[in-house]
């Protein structure tokens, strides 16, 4: 029995991870006066098998995903509410070889990064 658990251990440490972390930049906003706090919130996403995962920490609130093609066509939009962490899911699975940009706005707050299907 051990033998077995430690040859699944094993398989499962060769299959290759295919998900692509998607890098993203917050859009500038101007702040006017007083100290700024740093947040804990952190949003990241990942791209595989056609399927665009967005994941947020430490947000409350409604939380908007959007996907545009190279030609600036949007190809996939999901919006819900977050209470602390969550994800959202988006299938582009119709899209092959074009870069596409992704924007997440959180209360105002953009981020936003591009990725390869």
């Amino acid at each position: 029995m051990k033998k077995l658990v430690t040859l699944f251990l094993m398989l499962i440490m060769l299959v290759p991870c295919t998900a692509t972390s998607i890098d993203f930049e917050k859009e500038e906003n101007t702040h006017h006066g007083g100290t700024r706090m740093p947040s804990r919130m952190k949003v990241s996403a990942d791209y595989e098998d056609g399927v665009v995962s967005v994941n947020v920490v430490a947000f409350t609130g409604n939380v908007e995903v959007c996907i545009y093609d190279s030609e600036g066509n949007i190809v996939g939009y999901e919006s819900a509410p977050f209470t602390g962490n969550g994800s959202l899911t988006i299938d582009i699975n119709a899209l092959e070889g074009t870069n596409c940009t992704i924007t997440v706005a959180l209360n105002g707050t953009v981020y936003y990064g591009q990725f390869e299907v």
